[in-house]
């Protein structure tokens, strides 16, 4: 996300004509608390790393293989440490990365989108519902390091239902970059157990380390289109929904309120997609009828932010809200995208003027590591 910022910072606007609101007199400003925000948040995260390599230390002490796929994530932390701690820092480094503010070819690069990721069916002494905490990751050629798509501390699980059983996504923070999808793919990595009523009780869901694999005649210059991925272990089996996107670029939403508020006793859900991709959505935010998540400034606490776009499609960003009666009002924006820079748009939902910022960025597929 920092690569998105510093875009924003340094490039031109690119609707400067309908940029008359806030956010044009005051990003600097505005960036720099969401900077703090976004800062905050890594802290956290950060924070929990070190429980999650106590976690792992110890899954490895008591000899903890529940199969082929555990033993296989196990092995997977070995060899990563052997060949690229030296390069890229601890196994367990948020992904940092390399932005090309001079562009890139992007006839080699792929883009993922990561639509949602769901428990599927759960068996041993697991039953509905189901208290989850962990991690999910994907790591690519970027940086080699965790690019965080849930995370949950124990004190913060989510609960899922038999009916409700998608994880609530918070990532990832950047563009998955695929430079060579047979060669290169991008690795899940999954760390997730359910909550007991103490830690001695907590029980496993899935511990795995898998390669996003395809052939070569499944991919090319300008394909568009949504991946099912299933991977099955002894406790549960977990579905991933992708967009390739070929001839990306990233984008970072930023929403805000920016006059009135938004009407009362409606709940909300903004969400974006791609022109090319309209099967599927990025949930952004979704949010109660009495909560809606927002600073001081007006802006939305959004609960992810990036998507990748093709560079000759276009973004949308919608918003649907409904009252508990069924009744539901729709609002969308729609975005040409750009290598560098910002774009506005503003939406309204009854007396609530809505602000949408985007800020777009490219990213390096083979940055130089950090020695």
């Amino acid at each position: 996300m920092e690569g998105a910022l510093r875009g924003f910072l340094l490039g031109k606007g690119v609707d400067d004509a309908e940029a008359d609101g806030g956010w044009k007199k005051s990003d600097m400003v505005l960036l720099g608390k969401v900077s703090t925000a976004l800062h905050l948040k890594k802290i956290d995260e950060l924070e929990e790393v070190n429980r999650k390599r106590a976690m792992m230390s110890a899954i490895e002490d008591r000899a903890l293989v529940l199969d082929a796929d555990a033993e296989q994530a196990i092995e997977f932390r070995r060899s990563w440490i052997a060949q690229w701690s030296g390069n890229y820092g601890s196994f367990d480094d948020i992904s940092e990365f390399s932005i090309s503010l001079l562009g890139f070819a992007f006839d080699s690069a792929l883009q993922y989108s990561i639509f949602s990721v769901s428990v599927g069916a759960i068996r041993g002494d697991l039953h509905w519902p189901l208290d989850v905490f962990g991690m999910v990751a994907v790591r690519d050629s970027v940086d080699r390091n965790r690019n965080l798509l849930f995370y949950r501390a124990r004190n913060n699980y989510q609960t899922l239902t038999e009916k409700d059983h998608c994880l609530s996504l918070s990532g990832p923070s950047r563009a998955v970059v695929v430079s060579n999808p047979v060669s290169d793919p991008v690795m899940i990595e999954v760390e997730l157990k359910v909550k007991g009523i103490n830690e001695s009780k907590d029980k496993d869901l899935s511990l795995l380390a898998v390669l996003l694999k395809f052939s070569d005649n499944e991919w090319g210059s300008s394909c568009q289109h949504i991946i099912y991925s299933v991977f099955t272990s002894k406790l549960s089996s977990l579905l991933f929904t992708f967009g390739g996107i070929a001839l990306s670029v990233e984008a970072t939403i930023f929403i805000r309120v920016l006059d009135g508020s938004w009407p009362h006793g409606f709940h909300g859900q903004f969400a974006a997609h791609t022109s090319s991709i309209d099967r599927e959505r990025v949930i952004l935010l979704d949010f109660g009828d009495n909560n809606v998540p927002v600073n001081g400034d007006g802006i939305m606490k959004l609960s992810r932010q990036v998507v990748s776009v093709e560079v000759n499609g276009k973004l949308i960003v919608s918003f649907k809200a409904w009252k508990d009666d069924g009744k539901e009002v729709v609002g969308k924006a729609t975005l040409k995208p750009a290598k560098a820079g910002r774009s506005y748009r503003n939406l309204g939902f009854g007396s609530c003027i809505i602000e949408i910022l985007v800020a777009w960025s490219l990213i390096s597929p083979d940055p130089e590591p950090d020695y």
